[in-house]
């Protein structure tokens, strides 16, 4: 049986070569009919587009992939915190087993808690990355634009 992680991009992401789908842009503009275009600008841009998109799409497989590690973690202290309650309570006499549970159960959620608080700020801080990379392309990608477009003048 396979074990391969259903989150694991990384093939995906090595297919994609910035060079080669920039050279095939480049190919595409050079019979543009627009005059005075500069296709390798464009090409250029594009190419840079491309590979703030790799390195975004690298940033989410990367974060995808911390964040299922943690979350695992985070099991695995459960489980093992589960299992010493249960011997923490066969251990009480009856009288102390309602005010055990209560403690328990206090703890639990103060832990959910505490874990859906980390793992929340692990999501945004890896989208928060990757909306800054790409929003910053973005406004260079218009700055090229308008370059080239007013070269066209």
């Amino acid at each position: 049986m396979s074990s391969k992680n259903p989150f694991d991009f990384s093939d995906l992401i090595n297919q994609m070569d910035p060079a080669k789908l920039a050279q095939q842009f480049q190919e595409m503009l050079s019979s543009s009919p627009v005059a005075n275009l500069d296709p390798s600008a464009i090409a250029e841009s594009q190419r840079k587009n491309f590979e703030t998109m790799m390195q975004a799409n690298q940033a989410a497989v990367s974060g995808a992939q911390s964040l299922l590690k943690r979350q695992a973690e985070m099991m695995q202290t459960a489980l093992s915190e589960a299992a010493e309650a249960v011997q923490s309570m066969s251990d009480s006499e009856p009288s102390e087993m309602a005010e055990k549970n209560i403690n328990l159960i206090e703890n639990a959620m103060n832990k959910s808690m505490d874990n859906f608080t980390e793992i929340a700020g692990m999501i945004e801080g890896i989208y928060g990355d990757m909306s800054e990379k790409v929003e910053q392309r973005m406004k260079e990608n218009l700055d090229e634009l308008r370059d080239t477009l007013a070269k066209t003048k």
